[in-house]
């Protein structure tokens, strides 16, 4: 009967044990729970608190204005595809070698001369050297080669204007005998939006043509404002200039002596050049400019 009693005992005291380590266990649980319970509270009332002072979320006002603001920007791209697109080349041409006959004489017939002297020689070619004898380019060179020789004159025409002393070379980007204008990355420069995705509405298009032309500092500034105002979307990707040699400087007027007077401070180059005291120089020019198309 002892041991029955001591088994009971035994047992109760296992069982009260458990019990206890359970309800501290739960007890630990809750006090968690109920401590993140209150965190939680508090952070969603300081949340209801930062929207109650300032609300985030746009106003139906300011929703209005940028549905607005999102439609004007449709419509100023849409104007500005037109503009870029507006410049359009024959697309009935179908002869490359009349047409680029066409061009070799009307360029070297606008020749502007430069001081008595041409521009060009007399037996310049433009770029397009190899066809002068009448050689006859492949049918799938054919549309690009014709729309290079409206690219190259459009260029030669503003070189004309801006007044340089010779042009020596252009050299447009012979790609005949390569598989597809696509063969080579469009090489955009920095600033230049790459819109030849597939989702993209526009397709683009580059042709290089470089310049080595003889011009004094004056005619190199026009010619590059001129290329930067063609309805052509040009870009002017280098520049390298290379003086041929120092300018020729003329002894300035010897000024009268004024005893007490302010010495004059020099003159500025520009100055000297205009008023005849140095006589510019000319300096070899290269550019290489990209002329980008719109489709």
């Amino acid at each position: 009967m002892q041991k029955i009693k001591n088994i009971i005992l035994i047992g109760g005291g296992v069982i009260l044990v458990v019990l206890g380590i359970a309800g501290y266990m739960i007890y630990g649980e809750v006090s968690t729970s109920t401590r993140f319970r209150t965190a939680r509270n508090k952070a969603k009332d300081d949340l209801k608190n930062i929207y109650a002072k300032s609300n985030p979320f746009p106003s139906k006002a300011n929703l209005d204005i940028e549905k607005e603001n999102a439609e004007n920007i449709k419509t100023n791209w849409a104007s500005i595809l037109e503009t870029v697109q507006r410049v359009s080349f024959p697309t009935n041409e179908t002869s490359f070698n009349s047409r680029c006959e066409q061009l070799i004489n009307d360029l070297r017939a606008a020749d502007p001369w430069h001081q008595g002297e041409r521009v060009v020689t007399a037996d310049f070619g433009f770029g397009f050297d190899k066809y002068k004898d009448g050689t006859q380019p492949t049918e799938k060179d054919r549309a690009r080669l014709i729309e290079q020789t409206y690219i190259i004159e459009a260029l030669v025409l503003e070189v004309y204007a801006s007044g340089v002393r010779r042009l020596n070379k252009v050299e447009r980007e012979v790609f005949e005998g390569v598989d597809s204008r696509s063969s080579a990355p469009v090489r955009l420069p920095a600033g230049v939006v790459d819109v030849t995705a597939a989702n993209s509405p526009v397709s683009v298009s580059r042709e290089i043509v470089k310049f080595d032309v003889e011009a004094d500092e004056a005619s190199l500034i026009e010619l590059l404002n001129r290329l930067a105002a063609m309805d052509l979307f040009t870009v002017v990707t280098r520049v390298e200039v290379t003086k041929a040699k120092p300018d020729h400087k003329l002894p300035p007027p010897a000024p009268a002596v004024v005893e007490g007077a302010i010495k004059k401070p020099p003159l500025s180059r520009q100055t000297r050049i205009v008023s005849g005291y140095n006589i510019e120089a000319p300096s070899k020019v290269i550019l290489d400019v990209d002329v980008y198309r719109f489709n």
